[in-house]
């Protein structure tokens, strides 16, 4: 599905934030919708967003640093090393 994503968008020039154009394509490569799946998605961005995370770009991992601002790849080679 991503990658049927980004050939609509960036070969097909097709708009991926019509629901319909979704519809579709998740059809056409065989994703099917999850009962519950909305409402999952807004929990889980209503977990992130009460973490006050400042704003993007944040990188966030499971026991590990959070790495925000302008991100160098030393830090990002040490957070994924430690």
């Amino acid at each position: 599905m991503a990658e049927r994503l980004f050939r609509a968008c960036f070969t097909d020039g097709l708009n991926i934030a019509d629901p319909a154009v979704l519809d579709r394509l998740a059809a056409e490569t065989g994703v099917t919708a999850a009962s519950g799946g909305a409402q999952a998605l807004r929990a889980e961005l209503a977990r992130v967003r009460a973490l006050g995370l400042p704003d993007p770009p944040v990188l966030l991992r499971a026991d590990g640093p959070v790495l925000s601002g302008e991100i160098r790849e030393d830090d990002v080679l040490a957070a994924l090393a430690g």
